[in-house]
């Protein structure tokens, strides 16, 4: 293509003298003329959410069900992955038993204590009257010794029931932390959204092992998205935080890629020592229909600078190879040029005249008649 192209462009004088004799084609020009363009240069990166939770498993059972799979829109608190939580229930059982027991328990040797308490106050009461008695010579010393010993053994039994009773209690709290374990453990054989979002991805199977630490499900956030890319060293200082910065989001749709504004929001301050590339943060707007996960591009520019343009309609495609008709003393000249998207690299120079829409019967060397020039 490349050869038959540049044969084209290489027309023999004879050749050229016979097409002079045809009738002129009328054309429509346009005089190219430079002017200032944007020197930038396109990053690409992808699409994430502004938090993203990573959410593992704390238990070793297997995996019972999944009831979000990715793309699912949740809300905080749905249910997304569950266990096989059939041994800890029954742990969650026997602990509310020893806590339903130590209660009893604790509950009995408060009325010994009780008991104990009142044995106390006899002994005390009796001792006292006795006391008084032998003051009076009324009661032998052996009434008095006997009422002492009966208090001693009072007080140390009221002693050793508050001790039962205080060691109930202690058991009490251990039982009762002991159930509220178990049943804390049980709450980890349901994994929920921790907030609003979209499940990004399951990464278990019905039937696997969970073990502890092992990812289950990823869940974005929904709202505020980001376009991360990793920028040049060079390039990245021409980004600031905080300023507006276009980028080009894929999407599902078939008309292309689409065109925001966003907002730079983070630039890592060192740059990574084996790419020597710097990490950037673009805060994409509300409305950008971009899932995460999806490919961007990030288009900074790095000043102005001056240009040759073509319009569309001026350039011919032919494969890989682009060429346009210049207007050269009335006859049409067929040129390859290097561009990248509109602008040229090579082929044409300031001042040049091209032929907008060539008619399809337009040959190189043809004479032409211009009806209409653009600006």
């Amino acid at each position: 293509m490349v050869l038959g192209l540049a044969a084209a462009c290489q027309t023999t004088e004879p050749q050229a003298h016979r097409e002079t004799d045809t009738p002129p084609v009328v054309v429509q020009t346009m005089r190219l003329t430079a002017q200032p363009l944007t020197d930038s240069v396109e990053v690409g990166g992808i699409v994430h959410a502004r938090t993203t939770t990573l959410l593992a498993a704390k238990i070793m059972a297997p995996v019972q069900s999944i009831r979000a799979t990715a793309g699912t829109r949740v809300r905080a608190g749905d249910v997304l992955v569950v266990l096989d939580a059939t041994d800890l229930m029954a742990q969650v059982r026997a602990a509310s038993a020893g806590a339903s027991a130590a209660v009893d328990d604790a509950s009995a040797a408060s009325a010994a204590e009780s008991e104990a308490e009142a044995a106390l106050q006899l002994a005390t009461s009796s001792h006292a009257r006795v006391a008084q008695l032998h003051a009076q010579r009324s009661a032998t010393p052996q009434e008095l010794d006997t009422a002492t010993a009966a208090l001693a053994v009072a007080t140390a039994r009221r002693t050793a029931a508050q001790a039962r009773s205080a060691a109930a209690n202690r058991a009490v709290d251990r039982a009762k932390a002991a159930a509220d374990a178990a049943t804390a453990t049980l709450s980890f054989a349901t994994l929920t959204a921790p907030y609003d979002g979209t499940v990004a991805a399951t990464l278990v199977e019905v039937g696997s092992m969970a073990t502890p630490g092992l990812p289950l499900v990823r869940v974005d956030q929904a709202g505020e998205t980001r376009l991360e890319v990793d920028v040049d060293a060079s390039v990245a200082t021409a980004l600031t935080v905080g300023v507006p910065v276009p980028a080009l989001l894929d999407t599902a749709a078939t008309e292309g890629p689409l065109a925001v504004t966003g907002v730079v929001s983070e630039i890592a301050r060192a740059a990574d020592p084996a790419t020597q590339t710097v990490h950037v943060k673009v805060t994409l707007p509300a409305d950008a229909v971009a899932l995460p996960g999806r490919f961007g591009r990030l288009r900074i520019s790095r000043g102005r600078r001056h240009g040759l343009t073509l319009p569309r309609e001026a350039m011919q495609q032919h494969g890989q190879v682009v060429t346009v008709f210049v207007v050269e003393e009335a006859h049409a000249r067929l040129r390859m040029v290097d561009v990248r998207g509109n602008e040229v690299l090579a082929g044409v120079s300031d001042g040049d005249t091209v032929v907008l829409s060539p008619p399809s019967a337009l040959r190189d060397g043809q004479a032409v008649s211009v009806s209409g020039r653009q600006p």
